[in-house]
């Protein structure tokens, strides 16, 4: 019959229809499938940036470790006439002893940084606000006046001593400082104007004057930034070499008054001739060992051998004695009761 066949064929025929509509929802499947393929991509990419932009200042900031911690430990023992070659110490030992010279300055620089942009945002606004402009004017000469001044002292010190007495961190202090203050305050000099010029050049100029402003800015910034870092590690060997020689006389202060002294036993005469140390020879009851040496003090054990010092050490007449750590010699470590 016609008229049954027609609603017979909607009836047999749904499978196109399901068919058709199917497809979308695959396709949306499969789009939402390398949308998440590409999210765990770019997430894993982004992770190993990081972890490129992080690995980057550790490996600095070891290396910074290292030296600085090879300065304050050859500052203090050649105080005592021992090369840091001899004493034979590893990477890590220079690391370990890195410790007191890099908190001071890099805590110092932390918060002058901190101290430095809280200042840095009261004066933008005070720009902004256009408040102060005549104490911000004389300011920027006052500023730009010590910064050359400074700048100048540091310069001339690279070179040569300055003629009068200054602290032994002034020299990288003022070149760094000055060079500082001189670059913020032709900052300041060039933002005020561009502020004060602003109404009267909103209404025509060239497009590319900004971006060349800020061409030269980036570049002007990343100078200075170069040359300030220049001068803080200065500063930093400065301060390192300073730290190990005061750590030396500290140390030098403690051995006549030290409690712990070294007694060393060879069997062999080893003629050490020094302030306060005493040679006696034993009889060789079996022992093997013939002489004893008194009035020592152990600086440092390092790489199997023994530093020693004696009590009466002084920089003028004292010396160090290398001792190797083996069967030949024997140290004991005695306890005076005072």
């Amino acid at each position: 019959m016609p008229g049954g066949g027609q609603p017979g064929s909607e009836q047999n025929n749904p499978e196109p229809v399901l068919k058709r509509a199917s497809k979308p929802a695959r396709t949306s499947q499969s789009s939402s499938a390398a949308e998440s393929l590409n999210d765990s991509r770019g997430i894993s990419r982004v992770a190993f940036e990081a972890l490129g932009i992080g690995a980057a200042p550790v490996t600095l900031l070891g290396a910074l470790a290292f030296y600085f911690g090879w300065v304050r430990t050859n500052s203090l023992y050649s105080y005592f006439g021992i090369d840091t070659s001899v004493l034979g110490f590893s990477t890590q030992d220079y690391l370990m002893r890195s410790a007191d010279a890099l908190f001071v300055p890099f805590g110092t620089v932390l918060l002058a940084l901190l101290i430095s942009l809280r200042v840095h945002w009261l004066i933008r606004r005070w720009v902004d606000q256009g408040r102060f402009h005549q104490l911000l004017h004389w300011g920027v000469r006052v500023g730009l006046a010590t910064g050359a001044v400074l700048f100048t002292f540091g310069l001339v010190s690279v070179f040569r001593p300055l003629p009068f007495r200054v602290h032994f961190l002034f020299p990288s202090l003022s070149l760094g400082i000055g060079i500082v203050i001189l670059a913020y305050a032709s900052y300041l000099h060039g933002w005020n104007e561009d502020s004060e010029d602003k109404p009267s050049s909103s209404h025509g100029g060239s497009q590319d004057k900004p971006s060349s402003s800020h061409q030269r800015f980036v570049v002007s910034v990343t100078l200075v930034s170069m040359l300030v870092v220049l001068c803080l590690y200065w500063a930093a060997s400065d301060y390192a070499r300073a730290l190990g020689r005061g750590r030396a006389h500290q140390l030098a202060r403690q051995l006549a008054t030290e409690p712990t002294g070294a007694v060393l036993y060879s069997k062999e005469q080893l003629h050490i001739q020094a302030p306060g140390v005493q040679e006696i020879q034993l009889d060789n009851g079996g022992s093997g060992y013939r002489f004893r040496y008194e009035g020592l003090r152990l600086l440092i054990r390092s790489s199997g051998k023994y530093f020693l010092v004696p009590a009466l050490w002084s920089p003028t007449v004292g010396v160090a004695i290398l001792v190797p750590d083996n069967e030949s010699v024997r140290l004991e470590f005695t306890r005076e009761v005072r």
